[in-house]
């Protein structure tokens, strides 16, 4: 999901500090749901969730093809899924 929007800035406030404040703010926000939702991730064996990371301070990674076939549904059987 992405959004845009338009913001005036007082000018003691310059384009780059809102900027780095915003991505800040992004990475504190992706650990928190992250946190949160760790729950939630298959867990028998933890592998998936040990792994899980944030990209570009903004995106949750669930590495796959584990995390894959469990969004899918499918059973892993070989390679290719089948």
């Amino acid at each position: 999901m992405q959004l845009s929007f338009r913001v005036s800035l007082p000018k003691h406030l310059t384009a780059d500090r809102v900027s780095a404040a915003c991505r800040a703010a992004e990475l504190v926000l992706a650990t928190q749901v992250m946190k949160d939702t760790a729950r939630y991730v298959p867990a028998r064996t933890k592998s998936l969730i040990n792994r899980t990371h944030i990209v570009n301070g903004n995106t949750i990674v669930y590495p796959g093809p584990y995390a894959r076939y469990l969004h899918e549904g499918k059973v892993m059987v070989d390679e290719f899924g089948r």
